[in-house]
């Protein structure tokens, strides 16, 4: 504001020096927007003695500081001293806001608050009459809180406490003990089926083909119930149509189609006696949370879901690894991989890897029509374990990256 004021030709000398320059800003924006409260604050600045007006024959005042009007949402006139400030040193203090006093009887109580009254103007407290209680009373408001002597309490008001209430209602009104009064409007359809080691299904919206997924089950997953093989399948295709879809998502709702009653029952109660299965809804209400969107869950008959359970049949040949005692033996000789050329989002041995379709957390997609020299930097390792159909685009790949830098 001084640079507008003075113009840039002045603004380091009006910087300059030990005291402030004479300068006069104008109002801002906000004091004409809101005039009438601001001159009805002045008006009542002038009755305490807070300021007073520079009569004509009064030296002129050297800075006039600017006005300005914030509503939070309460209207606060402010005076912006920053000019001034500039020059000035900091003088910590601390001073008198809000208090309360007491005494034994009426008499003494009235007493004790004319002296205190008395005292703090001749030291030149202001005092915002409106805001006062000085006759005593055994039961009054203060801070927000009642004071009740009678009764030895401080206690919230009855006021305050139904207006906590009535906000927390507002804020929870489509919500009943966690479940909505009125269903979001389902956007998303999306079916799921799981084997004993995959999983496969598609999500469907209005308008589009489908899009179909699949992907494989790791080794602990395995392990668990065909339930909570089901319920790792339905958090897989969630994380596909967040991955895809967060923004037709937020807000709406996505219906889970699948086969496997114990799931569909789990999804729906968001509960379950099983710990593998918690584990799946913690996740999934995660989910869920961080997108905002909710989930529903319906059982269909396996044969309406039969291509679904197809794609969770079918094991893909190119999501295959070592046998984990040869790769520590691997590893032992060359160190640990940087990249994983030939991996899914399941199986990989590296922090950073390629798949062949997108996968969550991949590096890159399709290795053998992506230039290696940009996945893997110089001094990294690239562990490079392909299907056996892909052997020779693997090796001609190779033969490209050494001629090059390798």
């Amino acid at each position: 504001m001084l640079r507008r004021t003075v113009g840039v030709s002045r603004f380091e000398e009006w910087l300059s020096g030990d005291v402030p320059h004479p300068v006069k800003f104008p109002y801002l924006r906000s004091f004409y927007e809101n005039s009438e409260f601001a001159l009805k604050t002045v008006g009542e600045l002038l009755v305490n003695g807070s300021v007073h007006l520079c009569a004509a024959g009064e030296t002129k005042s050297k800075v006039v500081n600017p006005l300005s009007v914030v509503n939070l949402p309460k209207g606060r006139l402010v005076l912006d001293a920053g000019y001034i400030n500039a020059f000035s040193k900091a003088h910590p203090f601390n001073y008198l806001d809000d208090g309360l006093t007491a005494n034994q009887d009426f008499a003494l109580c009235l007493w004790l608050i004319v002296a205190i009254v008395r005292f703090l103007a001749l030291l030149g407290a202001i005092f915002s009459l409106p805001k006062c209680q000085f006759w005593p009373a055994q039961t009054g408001d203060w801070l927000g809180f009642v004071v009740d002597t009678q009764a030895e309490q401080f206690r919230v008001s009855a006021a305050k406490m139904a207006k906590d209430a009535v906000k927390l209602f507002l804020e929870r009104l489509d919500d009943s003990n966690g479940r909505r009064w009125f269903p979001r409007q389902i956007r998303i359809e999306a079916a799921s089926d799981a084997s004993d080691f995959r999983f496969g299904g598609s999500l469907y919206i209005a308008g589009s083909p489908p899009f179909h997924l699949a992907g494989s089950l790791i080794e602990t997953e395995v392990q668990q119930s065909s339930t909570a093989c089901e319920m790792v399948g339905c958090l897989r295709i969630l994380q596909q149509a967040v991955q895809h879809h967060r923004p037709l998502l937020s807000g709406a709702a996505l219906l889970l189609v699948g086969d496997n009653q114990g799931a569909v029952a789990a999804v729906n109660s968001f509960r379950s006696s099983a710990p593998d299965l918690n584990a799946v809804l913690q996740e999934i209400f995660k989910l869920c949370s961080e997108a905002d969107f909710d989930v529903l869950a319906q059982w269909k008959p396996r044969v309406e879901l039969a291509e679904h359970d197809a794609l969770s049949l079918v094991p893909d040949a190119s999501d295959c690894g070592l046998n984990p005692k040869v790769f520590a033996d691997v590893i032992s000789l060359f160190g640990r991989p940087d990249v994983d050329m030939f991996a899914s989002d399941t199986w990989h041995v590296a922090g950073q890897f390629v798949t062949p379709r997108y996968m969550r957390g991949c590096l890159a997609v399709d290795a053998l029509s992506t230039d290696w020299r940009t996945l893997v930097r110089q001094g990294e390792t690239a562990w490079i374990f392909p299907p056996v159909r892909a052997i020779p685009s693997v090796l001609q790949s190779t033969r490209i990256s050494e001629r090059t830098r390798f």
